[in-house]
């Protein structure tokens, strides 16, 4: 299988109306923690990735069933690509598919934009390839680093025998093994193979341009770390709504009780945003409605792309105010960049008071302007 070379300028084709419908999903309730008095950020922190597990996992309708483990996309992509595995480089996943199907095209991608990208994003396009019995596959790299897999055209039928004994978690056209980083699509016959990182940036649901079954016309996404158009602090969900359905390809919504905001709300929404489109990628936005206003957002980033955050959030609102190893503060605390686990936290005027006594004490700072990656001394 020979390999021929094609240098991309951008990523083409947005996540789209190809998602999901947007029909309401039944709301999940989750209750969490028993006491329902303010919490520091750190245990918000902590709370918020344990939301995101159970509405993974038990309590939305994407519950999978947690009696038995399927077998693992890592196994999968062994079996099915001639060993091929997460971490792998470009030149070892050719060698691999060396002979296992018709085609091998290498795309390049520049600039990248992929969130688990720093430096170089490749995509490898195998065509018919015999072991898996698929059409087409997206080998996706981020830094020289295989991160993602997609395959389509018969992917379903061949690629996900070993999971046909488990229950799968479902919602809108969607089949997901969260813990085994796999995700189906039956309409399209799309299987996505995913990482840890691929999973916490929600990359099953972005789709490869370079698949001949996908491919489309050129696109950019809007580089801009401004506050998206459809948070509004303080408007209600009904205002927000058509914003959201506008700017996201889809949503889903939480439940949360007891509330654990504190400003002691006696309802609390966390409303799930997916596909919307900040700082040059389209992303999961988890907003939070505090008695039906909306009080604080977390926006997932990847970890090599923070340097690209960071840049375009300098763009938007100007040095920070604060530096640590933990967070990077601008517009007088309303906006942080997390960089222990890679988000962007923000948060309405009420709630800067609150959190910015933990931010401040998360680590020790840093003279702002430290981490600017244009600093050489710095690093």
């Amino acid at each position: 299988m020979g390999v021929r070379s094609d240098t991309c300028h951008a990523m083409r084709a947005a996540v789209g109306a190809r998602i999901m419908t947007r029909a309401r999903p039944r709301p999940a309730v989750v209750s969490w923690p028993p006491d329902p008095g303010p919490l520091p950020l750190l245990v918000i922190m902590q709370h918020t990735l344990q939301l995101a597990l159970l509405a993974a996992f038990a309590l939305s309708p994407w519950a999978p069933v947690a009696s038995a483990r399927p077998q693992g996309g890592v196994d999968l992509l062994v079996e099915a690509f001639g060993g091929v595995a997460f971490g792998d480089t470009v030149a070892e996943v050719t060698a691999k598919l060396e002979g296992l199907g018709d085609e091998l095209v290498r795309h390049d991608v520049e600039p990248p934009s992929l969130p688990l990208a720093r430096a170089t994003q490749t995509h490898l396009i195998a065509l018919g390839l015999s072991t898996a019995g698929v059409d087409e596959v997206a080998f996706t790299f981020g830094d020289d680093a295989l991160v993602l897999v997609e395959a389509r055209g018969g992917a379903v039928d061949g690629l996900l025998i070993a999971f046909e004994d488990q229950e799968p978690s479902k919602i809108q056209g969607y089949r997901a093994w969260f813990s085994a980083g796999v995700v189906a699509h039956d309409e399209r016959d799309a299987v996505w193979i995913l990482g840890p990182a691929a999973l916490h940036v929600n990359l099953f649901q972005w789709e490869n341009p370079d698949l001949p079954s996908v491919a489309g016309p050129q696109a950019t996404y809007a580089r801009s770390a401004a506050v998206p158009a459809l948070l509004e602090f303080g408007a209600s969900l009904e205002t927000l709504l058509p914003r959201i359905e506008q700017a996201a390809s889809c949503w889903d919504r939480l439940e949360i009780r007891p509330p654990f905001l504190p400003t002691r709300p006696q309802t609390q929404l966390q409303l799930d945003c997916f596909g919307v489109v900040y700082a040059g990628f389209p992303r999961k936005i988890e907003a939070i409605f505090g008695d039906d206003r909306l009080q604080m957002a977390w926006i997932l980033t990847g970890a090599p792309e923070q340097e690209r955050v960071r840049r375009e959030l300098v763009r938007a609102f100007g040095e920070p105010h604060f530096v640590s190893k933990q967070w990077e503060a601008f517009d007088d605390w309303r906006v942080a960049l997390r960089k222990d686990k890679p988000e962007v936290l923000l948060l309405a005027d009420e709630l800067v008071p609150l959190y910015r006594p933990e931010i401040e004490s998360s680590a020790d700072p840093q003279p702002a302007g430290a981490n600017d990656p244009k600093d050489e001394s710095s690093r």
